[in-house]
């Protein structure tokens, strides 16, 4: 009896824990965005990074939090956490993020005249996750024209 007793209770306890994990994150989610709608970024990250901790293949935390990061230009910060969700959910649409953060920093680069190693690799990163992308090729090619004139 104590044994059937024991049995019972473990079920209850794993079901009522694989059922948690899910509300938690929706719950992180739901004041992570609310946080980011007032502009109150460093409560809204936090609240993102425990959805992240709660779900690691959570979308929608990592970009939440990535937006955060932008917001509190966290650029290089936010393309890192980007990078890592993608590689933890594949998900495209956390790729062209991404991608998209790595090409404003290098156009933001060359218009400030500034094209350096780094904004080529940015460019090469971008290239090596979309290899067909003209905006990383073209910009590539303006960078290197204007290293070239420096030297």
């Amino acid at each position: 009896m104590a044994a059937s007793a024991t049995v019972i209770v473990l079920c209850l306890l794993t079901i009522l824990i694989f059922f948690m994990s899910p509300a938690k994150c929706i719950l992180s989610l739901s004041r992570g965005d609310k946080y980011a709608r007032n502009e109150e970024y460093d409560k809204a990250l936090e609240a993102y990074q425990e959805a992240i901790e709660i779900n690691e293949k959570s979308v929608r935390a990592y970009r939440g939090a990535a937006g955060c990061l932008r917001m509190k230009e966290q650029i290089t910060e936010a393309e890192q956490l980007l990078y890592k969700g993608w590689e933890k959910t594949k998900d495209e649409g956390i790729l062209r993020y991404y991608n998209k953060l790595l090409l404003n920093e290098a156009v933001a680069d060359i218009n400030a005249g500034n094209c350096t190693q780094t904004t080529l690799d940015k460019l090469n990163r971008v290239l090596m996750n979309d290899p067909e992308n003209l905006d990383a090729i073209a910009l590539l090619d303006t960078c290197q024209q204007r290293m070239a004139e420096e030297e």
